[in-house]
């Protein structure tokens, strides 16, 4: 087999600083070094009360959007916020902070414990009853701890319920970071495992003149705002440190017609250190204590101390762009967008100087390559042309084969449907009914059926045909024959393809807004030239960009090519497969998946009209009872 030149293919693209600290009651500033601003500003472990709190001017009663609170009582090295306490943490007005940039993250730390859940009584308007509220000057909220009835909140994100026996009495970890126009927060537990995290972006961020305004609401961003709207809870531990970053590199890409860039960097990373790798304005990769990010998105996992070797393709002709980082430890995280692209510059920023200085930038052609598209839909024509999206899988690779179609109701009806088979080189044909699949709703123009096949021989290749049943009519009412092989007994190891986000807009588009099927095809092609003994093909989900379009289904098929009828396929239902308005699980429609492993998931969960279910987590697997433990 020849060597294959890699491509992009859209398918699912130091300074140290000793800080002294001089101790004045409770609370902790820097000095000596301080001047740069950089590293732990200002500690509080609440041992003096909240008036004389006040006194430095950085801390105050919140009254611009509350004037009917009260003040927050100190008690045991915590500050105890109860109903309607609200204060304000003048941050820009800590010693040592030196002038503000959209270039150094600002961290905001805290301990909360929650201590009384309230009556649920709101304080004003809509939705006040939470316990615990985080916000810049009151408005654009960061961190929520809502009451038992809520939600807990970071950022954009309210995945995670309140639970009593999950928060009441038990300590978290709060941590708000500000850099630019973007505010992180994340939720931990005690031991450190994070609870939740989300971020949220507005432009009024950046302006540390904004004050609170009835007419714009903008926030007011040179105070963070606490607030207890109902019930109590408790803060300690309250720290507010800046994090330095400088520029260690910027990098002019200048991409020739017909071309791609390949960015190339070695980015190390030391506990304490944070790096960014932007492009024009957009996030394309960032390492830090905290994770790290690809393409805005965090990765799970802890990570090593030690070299990144960062790779970046750049493809502004199909507009699209690939990430890949190499780990210390060899493992390799991938990701590829189409909405990262903006600017012609590469630029790092690092509190690590070396990093930037081995960037490298070539350029290769992307157009002739080894991919080959196919530009046109594929048709098909006589019985083919309405029977169609033929799809198998088994439950024993060695003994079974499941098999799902897609029937034109235009042109067949509701014919009954059958499956004929024999081992290839005989004669004699055996056959099994199909089954019709119940839709909720009936969808007009296709309708879907399965059949299965059990006790074939292992290692043995078959030929089997799909048509209407007990026809004699070869030529009309039959497809062509097709053809599968039975795994061996006894396999020690196997390879698959595994594809995912398949999701497309058209067949044979190019860019962000009408995206092709193509691409996944060329994919796929290429995959299984590479293992052409493949045991199945895997997609990981969003096999459709929305899941009521038949259309995208008929797409997605024909990417399969002549490995539809023949390779086992499976797949997991993505949130974009789920979306419907009319209340059928067009994912189970179109697939006849075994039913051989642990309790299957509930398709009701996932197939509400219009929603996903990002809100569900797989907790546990038992394998000897098969019961899948769900929370929401």
């Amino acid at each position: 087999m020849k060597k294959r030149t890699k491509r992009i293919l859209a398918v699912s693209l130091c300074c140290i600083m000793v800080l002294q600290a001089v101790i004045i009651g409770g609370f902790s500033f820097s000095s000596g070094a301080a001047s740069d601003g950089l590293g732990v500003l200002y500690e509080n472990k609440f041992d003096k009360s909240f008036s004389d709190m006040t006194s430095s001017g950085v801390w105050g009663l919140e009254t611009d959007q509350r004037n009917d609170g009260g003040t927050p009582a100190v008690s045991n090295g915590a500050m105890v916020m109860n109903t309607k306490d609200s204060v304000k943490f003048n941050w820009t007005a800590v010693d040592g902070l030196g002038a503000y940039s959209t270039s150094r993250v600002y961290n905001f730390e805290f301990d909360a414990k929650v201590t009384g859940e309230g009556n649920g009584n709101k304080w004003t308007g809509p939705d006040h009853t939470r316990i615990l509220y985080a916000a810049f000057g009151g408005w654009y909220n960061q961190v929520e701890i809502n009451n038992k009835d809520g939600k807990l909140r970071a950022g954009d994100n309210l995945a995670v319920s309140y639970s009593s026996g999950a928060f009441l009495n038990k300590t978290v970890h709060v941590k708000i970071s500000l850099e630019g126009s973007v505010v992180t927060s994340i939720i931990t537990d005690a031991s450190g495992n994070e609870i939740v995290s989300g971020s949220r972006t507005n432009s009024n961020y950046t302006d540390m003149s904004l004050k609170i305004q009835s007419t714009d609401q903008a926030p007011a961003m040179t105070y963070l705002v606490l607030r207890c709207e109902d019930g109590s809870v408790e803060i300690d531990n309250f720290k507010f440190s800046v994090e330095g970053f400088d520029s260690t590199g910027s990098t002019a890409l200048n991409i020739p017609t017909g071309k791609q860039a390949v960015y190339e960097n070695k980015i190390s990373y030391a506990k304490g250190s944070r790096t960014t790798v932007k492009l024009g304005a957009n996030e394309i990769f960032s390492i830090s204590d905290d994770g790290i990010k690809v393409c805005g998105c965090k990765t799970s996992g802890t990570y090593k101390t030690g070299t990144y070797d960062l790779k970046v393709y750049v493809n502004p002709l199909q507009q699209m762009m690939y990430v890949e980082i190499t780990l210390p430890d060899g493992g390799i995280l991938r990701r590829g967008t189409y909405t990262m692209l903006g600017g012609n510059t590469v630029d790092v920023s690092s509190s690590l100087l070396q990093n930037g200085a081995d960037a490298k930038v070539s350029y290769e052609d992307i157009s002739a390559n080894d991919y080959q598209f196919v530009q046109v839909e594929p048709s098909e024509s006589g019985f083919g042309a309405y029977l169609y999206n033929l799809v198998t899988s088994f439950d024993d690779a060695t003994s079974t084969r499941n098999f799902a179609w897609t029937v034109s109701e235009v042109f067949l009806g509701d014919e009954s449907f059958a499956l004929k088979y024999r081992e290839k080189g005989t004669t004699a044909w055996k056959q099994v009914d199909a089954i019709k699949r119940a839709e909720n709703t009936n969808i007009v123009s296709e309708n879907y059926y399965e059949a299965s096949i059990k006790g074939l021989k292992a290692d043995t290749e078959y030929e089997y045909k799909i048509g209407i049943k007990d026809s004699s009519d070869e030529q009309g009412d039959w497809t062509n024959s097709y053809y599968f092989t039975t795994a061996k007994k006894d396999i020690k190891d196997f390879s698959f393809v595994a594809v995912g986000d398949t999701q497309s807009l058209a067949w044979g588009g190019d860019t962000q807004s009408n995206k092709g099927y193509k691409y996944a095809m060329a994919a796929i092609e290429e995959a299984m030239q590479e293992a052409p003994d493949a045991a199945f093909i895997l997609n990981a989900g969003d096999v459709t960009d929305w899941g009521d379009n038949l259309q995208y289904w008929n797409w997605y098929f024909k990417t399969l090519g002549e490995y539809g009828p023949s390779v086992p396929h499976f797949a997991t239902q993505g949130n974009h497969d789920a979306w419907t308005n009319d209340q059928n699980n067009h994912f189970s429609l179109h697939f006849n998946h075994p039913d051989n492993g642990a309790t299957a998931f509930d398709a009701a969960i996932a197939c509400i009209a219009g929603v996903g279910f990002s809100t569900a987590s797989v907790l546990s697997v038992d394998p000897a009872s098969g019961a899948v433990a769900i929370e929401e």
